[in-house]
């Protein structure tokens, strides 16, 4: 009950209008071995009386591992989609006893921040948060200039953090996934050396080539096994709140 509410308390704080464009279920796995869920649900909404996008993420562990490792982490940011800027973005994890809650406000004229946890700083320009870099992934204008074997750096902020990210572009693969045969295209973040990880290029996001750019699976290869997160279902809702897409 407590976490319907907060939901409801956080979105009226946000704006007077919301209209869900979008909503996907992801199931996390550890080899064959279900860990959890996330559900993704993205809205229009408006803030400081600019139409902007709300997206809300909440991860939570499912299962036997719900009794290991009890998760249930939320994620939320306002952003414009189209122009790739985020406005402001909430973090809030809970994981067995322990508690994060932060708020962020970016600034992007100025090119800085202000957070609850840290106060305000200077960032560099065009730094966005994960829900921004999931929408800039999904961006035709942006992966459509992209070939195989292209680097790209860009400049995360996390975890009231800021850290550069650079990934390859690998290309296209056809996979089979949950709402069937995709081919998609396929970025990896570099990673650090380090022996948990099977190699620099061990995570991999897959995204539809298609007008719909759906991010399918993410995996991330280990020595000790592959861990992956897979699309369950997804739908999509037309300017009336009517299902037009359901996989």
């Amino acid at each position: 009950m407590k976490i319907y509410l907060f939901i409801i308390l956080q979105l009226a704080a946000f704006s007077s209008f919301s209209q869900v464009r979008e909503e996907m279920t992801y199931s996390a796995k550890y080899a064959f071995i279900k860990g959890g869920e996330a559900k993704l649900v993205i809205s229009d909404t408006v803030y400081n009386d600019e139409p902007l996008t709300h997206y809300y993420v909440r991860g939570y562990s499912t299962g036997i591992t719900k009794l290991m490792y009890d998760i249930n982490d939320i994620y939320e940011t306002i952003l414009d989609d189209e122009n790739l800027i985020p406005y402001f973005h909430i973090r809030n994890v809970k994981e067995n006893r322990y508690r994060y809650y932060n708020e962020t406000t970016f600034y992007y004229d100025a090119d800085s921040i202000c957070s609850d946890k840290s106060g305000c700083r200077e960032t560099p320009h065009g730094m966005m948060d994960a829900m921004t870099l999931y929408a800039k992934l999904r961006h035709k204008a942006f992966v459509d200039t992209l070939e195989a074997g292209d680097i790209f750096e860009m400049d995360i902020y996390h975890a009231d953090k800021h850290f550069k990210m650079t990934s390859t572009y690998v290309g296209t693969e056809t996979i089979k996934t949950k709402l069937g045969k995709l081919k998609c295209h396929v970025i990896s973040p570099i990673i650090e050396d380090s022996k948990l990880v099977a190699g620099t290029d061990a995570l991999k996001f897959y995204i539809t080539d298609d007008e719909y750019r759906i991010p399918v699976i993410i995996e991330l290869e280990m020595t000790i096994g592959k861990v992956s997160g897979e699309i369950m279902s997804y739908k999509r809702y037309d300017k009336d709140g009517n299902r037009v897409e359901t996989y």
